[in-house]
C-alpha cells in the first residue's frame, strides 16, 4: 500500500526508507529460510546444492545493511568493500 503511495505521497527520503525495510525484510526471511535448511541438512532430510551467485551484488548488499545500522549507531561512519579484481564474479 505504501509502495503505491494509495495512502498519499512520499517524499524521496520516505520512499528510500521504504526500499530498506523491503529489502532488510527480505534478507531476514532469506535468514530464516537457510537457518531452517541448515536444520534439515543436519537431519538428513535436504541435500546442499551447489548454485552459482552474484558475489558483488551479495557483497554490496551486505554492506548497505551493515552501513545502514552503523550510521544510525555512530553518525558518519563508512563502509567501503573491496573486492580483488580476480575473484570471478
Amino acid at each position: 500500500m505504501l509502495q503505491s503511495e494509495s495512502v498519499g505521497k512520499m517524499s524521496s527520503d520516505q520512499r528510500e526508507y521504504l526500499g530498506t525495510i523491503q529489502r532488510n525484510g527480505e534478507h531476514l526471511l532469506g535468514l530464516i529460510s537457510d537457518l531452517l535448511d541448515l536444520t534439515k541438512v543436519d537431519l538428513g532430510l535436504l541435500e546442499l546444492e551447489n548454485k552459482e551467485f552474484d558475489l558483488q551484488d551479495s557483497l554490496l548488499d551486505s554492506q548497505h545493511l551493515v552501513s545502514t545500522k552503523v550510521a544510525l549507531k555512530h553518525g558518519k561512519v563508512r563502509l567501503h568493500v573491496i573486492q580483488d579484481p580476480d575473484v570471478p564474479k
